[in-house]
């Protein structure tokens, strides 16, 4: 079964802030992958098959220097 993160878990996981995550599940070209539950939002971690934030991330290339 795959893990599910709050925004909070996410954001110390990827060493960003949580604003910058709630920010990415806004982006309007490419939305951070997320599941609401009511005001939360869920993320499925890399683990899980076929994970969309898995996907999400390789395409963002997060925190290499490559990004744009």
């Amino acid at each position: 079964m795959c893990s599910r993160l709050t925004a909070n878990e996410l954001a110390e996981r990827l060493h960003v802030s949580r604003r910058w995550v709630l920010d990415q599940t806004r982006s309007k070209t490419d939305p951070l992958p997320h599941f609401s539950r009511g005001r939360v939002k869920l993320f499925s971690w890399f683990y899980c098959p076929d994970s969309p934030l898995q996907a999400w991330y390789s395409r963002h290339e997060v925190g290499t220097t490559k990004r744009r």
